[in-house]
């Protein structure tokens, strides 16, 4: 299972459970530890194929080769900071914009918007075509390398590499000359380090190198130092960003010896830096060299030898290098002891929920269960099982808010916590145009509701810069929240996105769904009540009237689906001959209802700001509800526009069907009956831009629907 799907995963969690399926305790060791088991008989060097362990805060990639084994080291507040917010004063033309717009000049109103966004034409790098961007990404931090050394001669016998999902725990154990090695890996949210040991079954068998390193990029000096029993290395950034990671090496029994000891560099030659601001839809799966490089430490005649890592960036200290050590001389070398107590804090979220569809003691590999799937077209239960249970894992071990002590968490990227990559795809952003929010949809189905904690505190920290943005955008009071974010900026004005303005309502429809669980009235009054005020006072400036009596957001889209025959010849990339731009939107317009519908409902709950429900219920009346067709279908757009990609990935306008609730069939039968019909249309466009999270967002709507089967067969391997 791909470590990178992490968005995918998260959702086929709610997907099973909105599907009604049973859940229930099993006492039987055996069988639950077959759903709670993914694993491969087969050695892997590919980072993608790795198993990931985490903490929230630290992330690695168990890669899982028995002799060049690499951890892929990652900390989520590590991120470039080379783009700071900035104005664009695209304010002081959305009259005229808007203007064109009501008259449906769209290719005009596109092109006066880019007069004031980021004007560099696509850039060629490698080959690839990058388009412009104004984002941070999320960066790695380095890598644990771990090299055993055995008799060349000698055969790797009955290897085995695993994820115990339920006790946080991957293992990498082959065989040599009769004797059992084994390699444990976790990251300990109570000790807030990454712990690995390394045992033989008979003494003194265990000899090899650790090295910390880092991969080629231009854009970091990395140096570094080791010692006996520990490896420093440290990174600066090109704009003055500097983090460290450090690893104590603990044997029991043998030697110790400095390896590697001033840093040096992997293998090869430097690549080039990456063309300033520009955003990659790429994953570059950047070489890397199996050479020992970096800073290590040699083992020798060694019965175990345990590693103990940790990972600081500036936001800990100013001094990161000295708070890893301090963190280090401050963590227990009793192995047995953090393991327990790491096995009991991660247990108490993740078996909080058991999902029951194979009750047999089939013992598979995942890799086998996935290429049955493939084959068959058809998902086992145990497979099903195992994928519902990663998802509840990815989010924890990715999304677990921080200790009391520690900077606020960011919330769930991309990737999760988990990227190789200096410029990653899509930089490992936090993209609300979808995946941030269904990274956080079924926390609260799986009684995970604490992970959506951070995703709040993090929204309430951008609020003054989004009110910076919302004005200088638009004119508007309130706030904007550009779908691509970075940790601490909401990301600039790049050709398109600006056009899409519901952003912020989407989250905020996420964090009201964890007050409909929670009914933390803390919570409530604290932090979502003022963010939703802020989103709807956008809206009171941003809807304009389109006659009749009636009010919509302008500018409008839906995201990333285009209407076919449009040009704008300064568009970019495949895009080209579309234009994104039109009148409202179906998903804005169910976002801007939902989000003054919840004002009201929080307002009269807390009893506050009753001279503003007036106006709000006023706005309410006043925006139309989106459009069917002569068939009944329900609309993209509130005016039939031909889709440039029927088939593609995203399905925006079906958001009052899922997450939202306003489409039912019981409340909207008419509504109800228009979303099969444009979920239809949607899967009569075919695949051609989709990706796995719609089959799982597929899988969601036709749960709504009422469509159990056709749930089932979305979660299908094909």
């Amino acid at each position: 299972m791909r470590a990178v799907l992490v968005q995918t995963q998260f959702l086929l969690a709610a997907s099973l459970l909105a599907a009604a399926l049973d859940t229930a305790v099993y006492a039987d060791h055996q069988i639950e530890r077959n759903r709670n088991l993914v694993w491969s008989r087969n050695p892997n060097s590919n980072w993608v194929l790795g198993h990931p362990i985490g903490n929230g805060r630290i992330g690695g990639m168990v890669v899982g080769h028995p002799l060049r084994e690499r951890i892929g080291l990652n900390h989520d507040r590590l991120w470039r900071q080379y783009y700071s917010f900035r104005k664009y004063d695209t304010a002081s033309i959305m009259p005229e914009f808007r203007r064109l717009c009501a008259a449906e000049r769209f290719n005009e109103a596109q092109d006066l918007l880019l007069s004031k966004c980021v004007k560099e034409a696509t850039l060629k790098y490698g080959g690839i075509d990058l388009t412009s961007s104004a984002v941070n990404p999320m960066i790695p931090a380095g890598d644990l390398g771990i090299y055993p050394k055995h008799d060349p001669n000698s055969e790797i016998v009955d290897f085995h590499r695993g994820l115990d999902l339920d006790t946080g725990i991957a293992e990498v154990r082959y065989r040599v000359d009769g004797v059992d090695y084994v390699r444990e890996s976790f990251v300990s949210w109570p000790a807030g380090v990454l712990v690995t040991r390394l045992t033989a079954s008979k003494p003194g068998q265990l000899t090899g190198e650790v090295s910390l390193s880092r991969l080629l990029d231009p854009d970091c000096y990395v140096t570094g130092q080791a010692t006996r029993g520990e490896l420093v290395m440290e990174g600066e950034l090109d704009e003055g960003v500097r983090f460290a990671a450090a690893t104590r090496v603990v044997p029991k029994g043998g030697n110790v010896s400095v390896g590697i000891g001033t840093y040096q560099p992997p293998p090869g030659d430097m690549p080039p830096k990456y063309p300033p601001n520009t955003f990659s839809l790429h994953w570059w799966d950047e070489p890397r060299s199996d050479e020992i490089a970096g800073v290590t430490n040699r083992f020798s005649g060694s019965d175990e030898v345990l590693l103990l890592l940790s990972i600081a960036t500036e936001d800990e200290s100013e001094n990161p290098v000295q708070w890893c050590q301090q963190k280090l001389a401050g963590t227990s070398t009793d192995y047995e002891q953090l393991r327990a107590d790491h096995i009991k804090d991660h247990q108490q979220f993740y078996r909080r929920v058991e999902l029951r569809l194979d009750d047999s003691q089939q013992s598979i590999p995942t890799d086998e269960l996935v290429q049955q799937a493939v084959a068959s077209g058809q998902a086992s239960p145990l497979l099903l099982e195992q994928l519902f249970n990663m998802g509840r894992y990815l989010a924890l071990t990715s999304g677990r808010p921080q200790p009391a002590d520690q900077p606020a968490k960011c919330p769930i990227t991309l990737q999760g916590i988990w990227n190789q990559d200096r410029r990653p795809a899509w930089d490992c952003d936090l993209t609300s145009d979808l995946n941030l929010e269904m990274s956080y949809w079924p926390l609260n189905l799986v009684d995970l509701g604490e992970v959506v904690e951070p995703l709040a505190d993090w929204l309430v920290t951008m609020i003054p810069q989004a009110r910076e943005a919302a004005m200088d955008r638009f004119g508007c009071r309130g706030i904007f929240i550009n779908l691509h974010c970075g940790l601490r900026d909401i990301g600039g004005v790049d050709r398109n996105c600006i056009v899409a303005t519901a952003a912020a309502a989407w989250l905020g429809q996420v964090l009201w769904q964890h007050w409909e669980y929670t009914q933390d009235e803390a919570y409530l009054r604290e932090k979502l009540y003022p963010f939703l005020k802020e989103v709807g006072l956008f809206y009171e400036d941003n809807l304009v009237d389109i006659g009749g009596g009636q009010l919509a957001p302008c500018p409008s889209c839906s995201p990333e689906m285009l209407i076919k025959g449009r040009t704008s010849k300064r568009f970019y990339g495949g895009w080209a001959n579309y234009n994104v731009l039109a009148t409202a939107g179906t998903w804005d317009l169910e976002l801007v209802r939902d989000s003054f519908t919840h004002l009201l409902e929080a307002s009269e709950l807390l009893g506050v700001d009753a001279d503003r429900r007036e106006k709000w219920s006023e706005i309410l009346e006043k925006v139309p509800l989106p459009v069917l067709d002569e068939s009944g279908r329900l609309l993209e757009w509130t005016k039939q526009y031909e889709e440039a990609d029927p088939g593609h990935r995203h399905r925006s306008h079906l958001v009052g069907l899922a997450p939202g609730t306003r489409i039912t069939f019981e409340d909207t039968p008419d509504y109800f009956q228009g979303a099969r019909l444009a979920l239809a249309r949607r899967h009569a466009g075919g695949f051609n831009s989709g990706m796995a999270f719609s089959t799982v967002l597929d899988a969601n709507f036709h749960a709504r629907l009422y469509e159990g089967d056709k749930a089932r067969q979305q979660l299908n391997f094909t």
